[in-house]
């Protein structure tokens, strides 16, 4: 049986932690963030410090059979498929019962269980059965939030209006940052929002096409990742021969073949799971249905490690620009591109999309684009004591406010340690960046749904990101 870095599954197991505190705090207990969703991100946060001290130890990584992670991984995302099947509370903010979504999920729990079959026999798959059944995943999940949109055609909460009238504010022409609603959206979520509700009169689509194609780049940083070549440095090939092992999967004749077991072709789901964590998270359809865009700058951070898998530098910066504007704390963006081995021109290529984004707002109204850039702290009171964050949590029981300090602080320290020590890589980049996102959210502002939604999907990347460079992570 082909071998996975022990790292991959602890990542996939953060993914689906955060989907677990999802379901709890949004699902069965709003608005509550009780003992049991503390003790989970307190664990999500050791696994994930373990991982960057490794990593910048430059620690040799243990790979372990895939077949146990990969089982484990395929019977953890059936169940979560079969827990929506109980509310419909736990998908939807609506009393309707979505049916129609329900029959997607008969047809997913039927997709996971084809790859049992390859998971316990230890064989590749056909590549067009692959493709295929990752397209169906895809499918249904179009499907799936095309319904939602259906079903609740005007969602509670205000996130949906808010955008949806600063999407018409600026397709006629005016500032939405001066509107009465005071919209905290950074530049490229208003541009989305914009060009969605211009084209479907539904500023959901953004959320939809952005969770769509940040499954679609995941499963390509999984896939298309290095591979094993006569060119791998020494570590890495010692790192190959530990794990090599004979392999004649059950029932196989013919020769045995003698190939490093990490260099084996494996079951589909290992290159699927990163993605598929992060599609078939209970609460993804609420994410469509109330409008988030957190997904936005993860989409644009995972486009940019295609773009650098595929040798192209300056877009890669570009894109990670763009990503700069589209969520206030994607700041931490520019210490963590030293690890992507940027040169002059492709510093240059990333300030100037940042600011080619953000400029016509900055032209328009300076002061307006200021608040907005400073609505990361002053919208939100760190005193809120309906947040989902584990520093609410204490405020709740001992009275000890919220501040912003620990995050930034913690933030700043990860960030000069990955630039300092970590391997130019794109898992050290995807990593570190995990990191940091998560200690400035955990432990600085108030977090909500919206926050969780977006570590789970930095988690899926960084996950992504490590089944394709298996061979070499550090």
């Amino acid at each position: 049986m082909p071998t996975l870095p022990r790292e991959i599954g602890w990542l996939l197991i953060v993914v689906y932690v955060f989907g677990l505190v999802l379901l709890m705090t949004v699902g069965l207990h709003e608005g509550s963030f009780g003992e049991t969703p503390f003790i989970l991100v307190v664990a999500c946060g050791a696994l994930l410090v373990v991982q960057f001290v490794r990593l910048v130890a430059k620690r040799t990584f243990q790979h372990d059979s895939a077949r146990p992670m990969l089982t484990l991984a395929t019977v953890a995302l059936t169940v979560f498929v079969i827990a929506t099947f109980a509310d419909a509370r736990l998908l939807l903010d609506t009393e309707k019962t979505p049916r129609f979504i329900r029959v997607t999920h008969a047809g997913q729990i039927v997709l996971l269980a084809s790859y049992l079959p390859s998971i316990l026999r230890g064989v590749p798959e056909r590549r067009l059965w692959s493709e295929v059944r990752f397209g169906l995943f895809a499918l249904f999940l179009i499907l799936g939030g095309i319904s939602v949109m259906l079903l609740s055609p005007r969602p509670h909460g205000g996130v949906f209006d808010i955008q949806t009238e600063a999407a018409r504010t600026l397709l006629h022409g005016e500032n939405p940052y001066r509107t009465a609603s005071s919209p905290g959206d950074p530049p490229t979520v208003l541009y989305a929002s914009a060009l969605a509700f211009a084209i479907a009169h539904d500023v959901r689509w953004v959320p939809l096409v952005t969770l769509v194609v940040t499954g679609f780049a995941l499963r390509y940083i999984a896939h298309r990742g290095i591979r094993p070549s006569a060119h791998l440095d020494p570590i890495t090939a010692k790192a190959a021969a530990l794990a090599a092992s004979t392999i004649r999967p059950r029932g196989a004749h013919g020769p045995v073949d003698h190939r490093p077991a990490s260099s084996l072709p494996f079951p589909g789901l290992a290159e699927d799971a990163p993605a598929l964590m992060l599609w078939l998270t209970p609460k993804a359809y609420f994410f469509v249905e109330q409008s988030y865009t957190d997904m936005l700058p993860v989409a644009l951070i995972a486009l940019a490690l295609v773009a650098h898998m595929r040798r192209m530098p300056t877009l890669t910066a570009a894109l990670l620009g763009v990503a700069l504007s589209a969520k206030q704390s994607m700041v931490w963006l520019v210490p963590l591109a030293i690890l992507l081995g940027f040169g002059g021109v492709q510093w240059l290529a990333f300030v100037a999309a940042a600011a080619l984004t953000a400029m016509p707002f900055a032209i328009w109204d300076y002061r307006s684009a200021l608040r907005v850039v400073l609505d990361l702290y002053g919208g939100h009171p760190q005193s809120t004591i309906d947040g989902l964050t584990p520093t609410n949590w204490f405020f709740r029981r001992y009275g000890i406010v919220p501040r912003a300090a620990p995050g930034l602080l913690s933030a700043a320290i990860v960030s000069a340690i990955a630039a300092w020590r970590a391997p130019r890589t794109r898992y050290a980049f995807a990593l570190s960046a995990m990191i940091v996102f998560f200690v400035f959210c955990v432990l600085g502002r108030p977090m909500f749904v919206g926050s969780y939604f977006f570590l789970t999907a930095m988690a899926s990347l960084t996950a992504a990101v490590a089944v394709g460079e298996r061979f070499h992570m550090g």
